[in-house]
């Protein structure tokens, strides 16, 4: 590995996977939760590629959320099953009623003006 880091930066050494350096995350965190509908989600087909995404099994995806569920102290392989949380009723915005038409104003003004001509010329 060459040492050609832009000035003033120095290497970043990740923590290891596993271990007491390892991280730990909450397993109740969102990115957990994301980690695990991704696992589910990208699981390989009859054909060795993954159901989702169609590249090869294990696909990246894959790998890089068990990797978030692993350290989350979870087993990607026996996961709890999914929890369906209660939905909301949808919020409905008020509509505005349209705006009403000006009835003063110089255009209409105007176009009183122009009848009262014509009616005049008549």
């Amino acid at each position: 590995m060459s040492d050609s880091y832009a000035p003033g930066w120095a290497p970043v050494n990740p923590a290891p996977p596993t271990g007491p350096q390892a991280p730990t995350l909450n397993p109740e965190s969102a990115l957990v939760r994301a980690a695990i509908d991704l696992v589910r989600q990208h699981q390989p087909a009859d054909h060795g590629r993954c159901a989702r995404c169609d590249l090869a099994a294990p696909c990246p995806p894959s790998v890089h959320a068990r990797q978030v569920v692993l350290a989350a102290g979870l087993d990607p392989n026996n996961l709890p099953e999914p929890v369906v949380e209660e939905t909301l009723e949808p919020v409905v915005e008020e509509t505005r009623s349209p705006r009403p038409k000006r009835t003063s104003g110089k255009r209409n003004h105007r176009v009183r003006a122009e009848s009262e001509q014509v009616a005049l010329a008549s």
